[in-house]
Formats: structure tokens, C-alpha cells, sequence
């Protein structure tokens, strides 16, 4: 009989659209002649909110279990999950104060597959409440209402970017994440002028300005000096913050646009990993020669190879004294390697 359930659900959430037309059962909501579970949402005030013992609203919700199950695999698990909690008519919930609102305006949209919110930031709290308990066609009517409530200032990004990555990289957001992150790009395109309010902005948003290719720079170099900069502002922990540079900011970094001496400053960075900063530095230095296979450019999916348009100081890709790249790189390397084992000899 479960396996028979779940073959209709998968139908159902497969659906164009909206994931399914479920027709208008608004009528029914928190109605008890037409609802078969009673849901009891604890509400937590935010830690902010008082330095008191917390005081615990309740508020109680009548609620049919079909409609909320169809809906959602969250809902669908919670009634069928065979444990005894899944058999009562009581079903609890645990909430914090700020996302009351975007929870029971998702309950309605579960029965109306409408919303009647009409601001982005209470979009954005029925969005955050959807993704929270898994509702597919309101995360899709979401991002349909956002593109149209769409306002290009800086406070509107801000919380979009702010989202959780799972949402802003979903299929149905990619136009509005493309387009938001340029145009986030675009107005801080200048990071000298607004470093000081740059170097408080959380990770996504950086990851967005510094991946551009619009950004006007004096050169790559500075580019590499913000993103040090920008880490150890927010991460005083090496080890926390070289995982930061590692994973999330250091392959927007156009490396084949630093001069050698600033590449050197790479190699010996130990906020870079090793083995990366040594591929890096060899990759720049085959691209400055010409000998960096074309195919293996365009494959490049970080556009580290892409000459920023906004460049005050244009880079010089080819040097005159080809035949001195090389050397260079393995001098340099080795340099390092022996610092390493100095200092392991040392400690030991």
C-alpha cells in the first residue's frame, strides 16, 4: 500500500507547472469540519529578542494531512512514516519568531496554490519557508513572483544573495541569480572606492563581485591583495580562513594576468595550499608563453584566463625574456619545497 502512495506522489510532484493543479481548497484551511490532524506550531522568540527565559507562543492550526502530503515530502514523511507520532491527530512543529509568517502563509498556498503576499521580503520569508519544508510548486511561484517584484537596488540583492545556496543555484532561479549577481557586480564593479563597506559583506556576495569580469582594478594583484585582505577580516583563524580562500574565493582569481613577482607572493603564501598555488603558478606561466592548450582555456569554467575589462594597468601577457619562465617557476619551487623541510627539520 506504501509503494502503491509513493508512485502517486512521484506523479504528482513530477508535474508541469506548479508541480500540479490541486484545484482551490482554501475554503478548507484551518477549517476543523474539513481537516483531520491539528497542527500545534511552537513559536521561539529570536535569542535577540530578550535576555529572559524565552517565552513560547503556540499557535494551533487545523490542517488535512492529504492536501499537506501531496504538497510536500516533508508533510508526506511526517503523516506516513509508520512511527507513532505519524499516527496521531496532534503534529507538532518547532519554529523561530521571524519565520511565523512565511510558514502559515505556505500552509495557505498548500491549499490555494496561490499567494496573497505581495512585497519581495515577504516573498522571501514564504520562499525560505519552502525550502525549509520542502514545497516544490511554492518554490517555483516564488521565483516567478520575485522576477516580477524584481527591484535593481543594492538592500534587494543583498537578501537574495543571502539565500541559502541551494535555493539561488535551483534550475528555477538561475535567470534571476544570473542577473542579480551581475548587476551586484556592476555597482560594486569599483572595489577600491568601496572597500571599507565590500570588506563587511558575507561570502556570496564577494564570491559575486570578484567573479566578474567588470570589476575596475589598477590589476589582478589587487584583486588577490582584497581577497587576503577580505578573509582575514572576517576569519581571524588561519586554518578557517585558508579553507575559506581555498574552496570558495581563490579560483576567481585570474592568475595569468599577475605579473612574476606577484605570483611569487602566491607561492609563498601560506594561506594558499601548496599544491595549488605550484598548478596555478605553472598553469599562468604556460598561458603567458603560448603554450597552455587552447582546448584546456576553453574547457575553463572560472574564467581565470578572461582579461578583466576593467583593468587600469593593462597586463603584459607574453614577457620578452621567454626562455627565463620556466627557471623561474622551478627555482621558485624548489625554494619553497626546502622552506618546508627547514621548517619540519626544525620542529622536529
Amino acid at each position: 500500500m506504501r509503494e502503491s502512495n509513493l508512485d502517486v506522489y512521484e506523479v504528482v510532484r513530477d508535474s508541469p507547472e506548479d508541480g500540479c493543479d490541486h484545484g482551490d481548497f482554501v475554503f478548507a484551511f484551518n477549517n476543523c469540519n474539513f481537516s483531520d490532524r491539528v497542527l500545534h506550531i511552537y513559536i521561539f522568540p529570536e535569542l535577540m529578542e530578550s535576555t529572559k527565559s524565552p517565552s513560547v507562543r503556540v499557535k494551533t492550526v487545523h490542517i488535512s494531512s492529504p492536501i499537506l502530503a501531496v504538497r510536500s515530502p516533508f508533510f508526506y514523511k511526517l503523516f506516513s512514516n509508520g512511527m507513532r507520532e505519524s499516527e496521531q491527530c496532534d503534529v507538532t512543529l518547532r519554529i523561530n519568531a521571524s519565520e511565523e509568517a512565511g510558514l502559515i502563509e505556505l500552509l495557505k498556498f498548500m491549499y490555494s496554490n496561490s499567494l496573497t503576499v505581495t512585497s519581495a521580503p515577504e516573498v522571501f520569508d514564504v520562499l525560505m519557508a519552502a525550502d525549509k519544508f520542502d514545497v516544490p510548486s511554492c518554490i517555483k511561484h516564488c521565483s516567478r513572483l520575485l522576477k516580477n517584484l524584481f527591484i535593481v537596488t543594492p538592500e534587494f540583492i543583498l537578501v537574495y544573495l543571502d539565500l541559502p545556496s541551494n535555493i539561488i543555484m535551483a534550475e528555477a532561479f538561475q535567470p534571476l541569480t544570473i542577473v542579480t549577481k551581475q548587476l551586484y557586480a556592476v555597482h560594486y564593479k569599483d572595489i577600491t572606492k568601496f572597500e571599507d563597506e565590500i570588506l563587511s559583506l558575507p561570502l556570496v556576495d564577494v564570491e559575486a563581485i570578484i567573479a566578474s569580469d567588470d570589476l575596475q582594478v589598477t590589476s589582478e594583484y589587487a584583486v588577490y591583495l582584497f581577497v587576503i585582505k577580505w578573509a582575514r577580516n572576517q576569519y581571524h583563524n588561519i586554518e578557517d580562513r585558508r579553507e575559506i580562500i581555498m574552496t570558495r574565493l581563490a579560483k576567481f582569481i585570474r592568475y595569468p594576468y599577475m605579473t612574476y613577482k606577484e605570483l611569487g607572493e602566491v607561492l609563498d603564501n601560506n594561506e594558499f595550499e601548496p599544491y595549488f598555488a605550484i598548478f596555478v603558478i605553472r598553469e599562468a606561466v604556460a598561458f603567458k608563453d603560448n603554450v597552455l592548450d587552447p582546448d584546456y582555456i576553453a574547457d575553463d569554467d572560472t574564467r581565470r584566463f578572461v582579461e578583466r575589462v576593467g583593468y587600469k594597468h593593462q597586463p603584459v601577457k607574453k614577457r620578452v625574456q621567454v626562455s627565463f619562465h620556466w627557471p623561474w617557476f622551478i627555482l621558485n619551487s624548489l625554494i619553497w619545497v626546502m622552506k618546508v623541510f627547514l621548517t619540519w627539520v626544525i620542529k622536529k
